[in-house]
């Protein structure tokens, strides 16, 4: 794994070229994590069409709060919007539209991002506050979910199930339509490029950048000291890593019939054995899936499922948005960042310190407004957290980082 792909040992390796627990490389996900999608039923059932504003994104809500767009003679039973708090299937991501690049959806809310080499955090930035004030626009039109702040992923997932064929969402966030709404209703969903701030902006629109955080991730086996037969246990550890097991870490087992070992020695993703669940939600349910130890050579051959195959077409609408991108200069890769002890305890620190002011005051100003008043003092608040001195310690570690690519 570390000849073939040589980020997954600088992943694994302390500074000090340690190696304290083994990465998995899972080589198939995609370029972004986040989707954003629509109902286009509703769009349609409305005569309105797939918005690219903000203004128009307000717009085609407020039809959807007041228009009955699923048709079931009930005009309060639509969420226009719905969100999960400040996971990666936030708003947040709207701040592509400011031309902010994001990456690593792991570390999202943390706020780092680079922009000409330059490490920042747009929690202090004042294209969040114009985020923030247009989310309060939609908030105060009651077109957000009330409880978007406060809901479980499982609670956030299972409404977009709706009911039957009758959706309760009208615009959200997720990683694929079959996982986000379910068997019945995927269909109804279409995935949204990037939205731009106004019709007359000329900042052509970002999205969140995030291959290696979906393909590479550290710490996924570590074995204690005290193991009393630490031989067998590598052992049983590296088998994981054979890719045929590997894939079955990922996708579940062959003899399991989740997986088809072909003639010619290619493997072929087969559907879920339950007919009623989306081949993401059976892929949880069956394997270890992203959380496991992975190697999956590029040398195998894999016919994907179809939710895969989904993913690839869903999230081409931001091929566009990823040609913008400049690898040195605005992509932030933390988890290639090798701090020193002190300065990770320091980060840590800080990031606590400033998180418990921002996590609060996002709520705040998109359900109560305010932020445009309280903006300045906001700022000298998180200042005096730490946020700054998180930003010049990252930058030390990424310019050292630049120069190595």
């Amino acid at each position: 794994m570390f000849q073939e792909v040589p980020e997954t040992e600088v992943l694994s390796k302390q500074p000090d070229g340690t190696i304290y627990a083994t990465p998995k490389y899972q080589r198939f996900w995609p370029k972004t994590n986040g989707t954003m999608f629509i109902n286009k039923l509703w769009l349609d059932n409305l005569g309105l069409k797939v918005p690219t504003t903000w203004d128009e994104l307000y717009n085609v809500l407020v039809a959807f709060r007041d228009g009955d767009p699923n048709g079931n003679g009930d005009k309060t039973d639509e969420i226009p919007m719905d969100f999960i708090g400040l996971d990666c299937y936030s708003p947040l991501m709207l701040l592509g539209a400011t031309g902010i690049q994001s990456t690593n959806w792991g570390n999202y809310a943390n706020g780092y991002f680079a922009e000409n080499a330059q490490v920042k955090n747009f929690w202090m930035d004042t294209r969040y506050r114009d985020l923030i004030v247009f989310l309060n626009r939609l908030y105060s039109a009651r077109v957000i979910n009330p409880e978007a702040f406060t809901q479980d992923y499982s609670t956030f997932q299972s409404i977009s199930r709706g009911q039957g064929k009758t959706a309760k969402i009208g615009f959200t966030w997720g990683w694929e339509s079959g996982d986000r709404f379910g068997n019945e209703l995927a269909d109804q969903y279409v995935s949204m490029p990037p939205l731009k701030m106004s019709a007359n902006s000329n900042i052509d629109p970002r999205w969140m950048y995030d291959f290696y955080g979906l393909n590479m991730e550290g710490n996924r086996v570590s074995m204690t000291t005290k193991c009393k037969n630490q031989e067998a246990a590598m052992r049983y550890i590296d088998a994981f890593y054979e890719p045929e097991k590997s894939l079955q870490v990922l996708f579940g087992g062959i003899t399991d019939g989740n997986i088809r070992k072909n003639s010619d020695g290619s493997y072929t993703i087969l559907p879920p054995q339950d007919p009623s669940i989306d081949p993401g939600t059976w892929k949880w349910t069956t394997a270890f899936a992203d959380i496991g130890p992975i190697y999956i050579s590029n040398s195998m051959n894999v016919t994907l499922g179809s939710d895969m195959a989904k993913v690839t077409v869903e999230k081409s609408v931001y091929d566009h948005a990823f040609t913008l991108i400049d690898p040195k200069n605005n992509v932030l890769p933390t988890q290639f960042l090798k701090f020193s002890t002190a300065d990770n305890n320091t980060l840590e620190m800080n990031r606590v310190n400033f998180r418990n002011i921002t996590d609060s005051k996002f709520a705040q100003w998109i359900t109560a407004g305010g932020i445009q008043a309280e903006w300045d003092q906001y700022v000298k608040d998180l200042v005096n957290s730490g946020i700054e001195e998180n930003n010049k310690i990252i930058q030390k570690y990424y310019d050292e980082y630049r120069k190595k690519l």
